[in-house]
């Protein structure tokens, strides 16, 4: 018992400096769901609703997987704080006026030996994952409106111990122009099926609505301007300011404010290289770390 406890009081804490909670006054179940995916929203402060045109939109908001225009693959890594690594791939299809994809999340760490007082090793593996497969769909209805949903399968494991539910996120992107789209994502509405203990906890339920602006577009440049209001079901509303500067079609530079969370910059960038997609952020979690993310993505 006392293995357990230790081992789950370092990944709780772990994840809520890293802001998977994000100024929490509750507990949820799964709240590795609440670590993005991708690079390039990263970069922008994670406000990325109202456009989430690339593979990592099966996270962030399938509705916007209408607007990817060619087949896409994306694979994220992120050395997480502490001992956790994270890992994403994404997959996104269009056809038409609609979409499909999937989504493969984990966050683990690498085993470890158990301790005793004396400082010996009790031949004991000390271990957590928690992983979640996501299947999208998105269809846009006219110029104006898509919507989309997102069904998955979670599980958790901690020492000998798992857990597993089930959710779906449902979100809608709505256009007035070329240069303006609002959009909303409910995340993680479901139930868990098994818990740790005798006790079944609610997902980390957050609602994400967000506003995106093309504020320049000319034949050497392109500025996006996003803003995002985040409401997760336990805690207070945060605030995400982001932007990306496209230097021609193949380089880009993003920056991104977090308020109510980590109150911090994050920073990005993109390098293009026909269809191979190279995608970098910088994420400092105020005095506690600083994260790196790296995404390599594939378009055919």
């Amino acid at each position: 018992m006392k293995k357990f406890v230790v081992l789950l009081m370092t990944v709780c804490i772990t994840m809520v400096v890293a802001g998977a909670a994000f100024s929490a006054e509750g507990t949820t179940a799964m709240s590795f769901l609440r670590i993005g995916a991708g690079a390039r929203a990263a970069g922008m402060g994670e406000a990325f609703t109202a456009l989430s045109d690339d593979a990592s939109g099966v996270y962030w908001n399938p509705a916007g997987i209408v607007h990817v225009k060619k087949m896409e693959v994306s694979a994220m890594y992120l050395k997480w704080i502490g001992d956790l690594n994270y890992e994403f791939i994404g997959f996104v299809m269009p056809k038409d006026k609609m979409a499909m994809g999937f989504g493969f999340y984990r966050l683990g760490m690498e085993p470890f030996a158990e301790i005793d007082s004396s400082g010996n090793d009790t031949g004991t593996s000390l271990s957590y994952s928690g992983m979640a497969f996501a299947g999208s769909f998105g269809i846009g209805f006219n110029k104006a409106l898509s919507v989309g949903a997102n069904a998955k399968l979670i599980m958790e494991s901690l020492v000998d111990k798992s857990a597993m539910s089930i959710g779906v996120d449902v979100g809608a992107l709505y256009a007035m122009s070329d240069r303006i789209r609002f959009g909303a994502n409910l995340h993680n509405i479901g139930t868990q099926l098994q818990s740790f203990g005798e006790t079944k906890e609610d997902l980390p339920v957050t609602v994400n609505i967000g506003a995106y602006f093309k504020a320049m577009e000319n034949s050497k440049s392109t500025l996006n301007v996003l803003a995002e209001a985040v409401q997760p079901s336990e805690g207070k509303t945060n605030f995400r300011i982001g932007g990306e500067l496209w230097m021609g079609q193949n380089i880009a530079l993003r920056l991104g404010y977090k308020i109510n969370t980590t109150d911090s910059f994050t920073l990005g960038g993109s390098l293009y290289m026909g269809k191979l997609k190279l995608d970098l952020a910088y994420i400092p979690y105020g005095d506690w770390d600083v994260t790196y993310r790296a995404a390599v993505s594939y378009v055919f």
